[in-house]
């Protein structure tokens, strides 16, 4: 039996937000095949990765990589 636990497919319909801090991320839809047979019984589900644009004005994932972490560590503030 193959489980795929980090892919994420079938991404897109992006939102772009910028934090108070300057740190930037997107919030987008995917899916994530977790059957033997690749299905997504989940449906979509929401994601965010961090990214920065780059010396060419392309925005890019901060990872340097094309798929982004799975984790990540959030600084909130206090309330």
């Amino acid at each position: 039996m193959t489980f795929v636990e980090e892919e994420y497919q079938r991404t897109g319909h992006g939102s772009l937000v910028t934090t108070p801090k300057g740190d930037m991320y997107v919030a987008y839809l995917c899916g994530r095949p977790i059957t033997d047979k690749g299905a997504c019984i989940l449906g979509r589900e929401t994601c965010i990765a961090k990214v920065e644009w780059d010396e060419n004005g392309w925005l890019r994932l901060e990872n340097g990589k094309e798929v982004p972490p799975r984790f990540y560590e959030v600084d909130l503030p206090e309330v």
